[in-house]
């Protein structure tokens, strides 16, 4: 049902949005009125009427039919069936429930593709220059501390303002940069991809998004789940994406991580007297 992404070029900033919360919603949409999706989105209910033609049906009725002969129950769906049954009140069951459906969310949207580039990308990089701001900030950490381990020179960049500047004086043609945006750009994520097509740097992508000006300017994109708009946002699914880059890696090289990791133990044992845990 999706071939009318194809499409998205010509999609308005407004189209955008709606195209975004439909392809996460698919399963909500069924029970929604064009006004309650309007509402919810902020956009005017003509615009969404609009939409359903743009993208080739008759109207959001004639998308409803055929998206109802589409929709099958996942075994995520059944999973966080039988634990939210437990109650509201059991908080540990609800996130825990909502975790396991935005990592099947994730398993089912990640492009293996997508996934086998930016290994590749990172692989070839001279070096990985990292940037996410609020809760992406540990994320951007995490990403450090993996390729660190693997071998790879990281860089985090200033979380905003004009600080980036200082870091992306230094970057050279064929240094990698990763972003992670999240529910929308930012001035620093479009400085970031503007200098590197300027660059000649490749940019990785983490997101939620389906349809973003992000995505259009990225080398190569990695979706995560993070829960809807309104949500408590979790950064599992990201995370979980970042530790299988760092699987990937070390398989694909797997002498030179093993020898890695020895020098590491050693470097330990010898200073251990000196650096007490």
């Amino acid at each position: 049902m999706r071939e009318w992404l194809n499409r998205k070029n010509n999609f308005t900033p407004s189209d955008r949005i709606i195209a975004d919360f439909i392809v996460k919603n698919e399963d909500k949409l069924v029970f929604l009125t064009e006004s309650e999706i309007g509402e919810l989105l902020q956009v005017s209910v003509a615009t969404v009427s609009r939409f359903w033609r743009k993208i080739g049906y008759k109207n959001f009725k004639s998308y409803k039919i055929e998206l109802a002969g589409n929709l099958e129950v996942t075994p995520a769906d059944k999973m966080k069936n039988i634990i939210t049954e437990v109650g509201v009140q059991d908080i540990a069951g609800m996130m825990l429930s909502r975790e396991i459906d935005y990592m099947q969310q994730t398993f089912q949207r990640l492009d293996r593709n997508h996934f086998d580039k930016a290994v590749r990308l990172i692989e070839g990089a001279p070096r990985v220059h990292i940037h996410g701001a609020g809760p992406s900030a540990s994320l951007s950490e995490l990403l450090r501390f993996r390729l660190n381990r693997y071998g790879k020179q990281a860089v985090v960049l200033p979380r905003s303002g004009s600080e980036l500047f200082e870091n992306l004086v230094n970057v050279r043609t064929g240094e990698l940069f990763v972003v992670f945006g999240f529910f929308r750009s930012s001035p620093e994520i479009e400085v970031i991809q503007q200098f590197a097509k300027e660059r000649g740097c490749p940019i990785i992508l983490f997101t939620d998004l389906t349809v973003s000006e992000m995505i259009d300017a990225s080398s190569c994109v990695l979706y995560a789940c993070r829960g809807e708009t309104k949500q408590f946002h979790s950064i599992v699914a990201p995370a979980a994406l970042v530790d299988a880059l760092f699987v990937a890696l070390t398989t694909k090289n797997e002498p030179d991580s093993v020898a890695r990791l020895n020098e590491l133990y050693e470097m330990r044992k010898q200073y251990r007297h000196l650096l007490i845990k």
